[in-house]
């Protein structure tokens, strides 16, 4: 039985997807104030906690836990996967980390670590489970102008904390949901961000822009 904390719906379908293969049960909230509640109140074998969420992210969420008591194993996902980044998840009281955009094989493996029944990490999808994942795909570069015009309108107004926001969703579900250079953009981009003023980040785009449209459904 398994609990996963994770704001995005997106996010949210694809680690269903994933987890469904393992035959565990799983339930979902997205923000940490009800992973807290949820796992306080019931027996879970396995938490899954985003970092970034609304309400209460997910390091103050798992200190609370282990303030609470709670010894359960909690797996860490985050787009942030620097040193310094993995570092403060273990300080929080998480028990693994998993990087996002997701690698499958580092997925289950981490998951292998505390399932009951283990899962055999390269066993395929089944046909219905790969339609599945087609259909979040799609989904996915379907929404890819809308975010490409969310991230023009943040340099546009100068916000540098939705900029930040918008790359880092795309960082993380970029190559979660199969599209590598979606995330290997987004991370070039945040690089940037640290040496150059947001106001110049017009032409840095076009980069991003060249890859959305290939991949938009036309």
């Amino acid at each position: 039985k398994i609990l996963l904390a994770e704001d995005s719906p997106d996010n949210q379908a694809l680690i269903q997807l994933l987890i469904g293969k393992t035959n565990s049960e799983l339930d979902i909230v997205d923000n940490g104030k009800d992973a807290v509640e949820k796992a306080l109140s019931e027996n879970y074998d396995l938490v899954l906690m985003d970092m970034q969420m609304p309400i209460m992210d997910g390091l103050e969420a798992t200190k609370v836990l282990r303030q609470s008591g709670h010894a359960g194993p909690i797996i860490a996902l985050t787009a942030n996967a620097r040193i310094q980044d993995i570092k403060t998840c273990y300080s929080a009281g998480c028990t693994e980390f998993v990087s996002k955009p997701i690698d499958r094989e580092r997925f289950y493996t981490a998951l292998n670590k505390y399932l009951k029944y283990k899962y055999n990490i390269h066993q395929p999808m089944s046909p219905e489970q790969q339609n599945k994942l087609q259909a979040l795909q799609l989904k996915f570069t379907t929404i890819l102008p809308g975010s490409l015009d969310e991230i023009k309108n943040a340099i546009h107004e100068k916000n540098l904390i939705s900029l930040k926001k918008f790359l880092h969703k795309l960082k993380g579900a970029g190559g979660s949901f199969g599209f590598p250079e979606i995330s290997q953009c987004a991370i070039e981009l945040e690089n940037k961000l640290e040496t150059m003023p947001i106001e110049k980040m017009h032409d840095e785009i076009h980069a991003l822009e060249n890859i959305i449209q290939k991949l938009a459904p036309k």
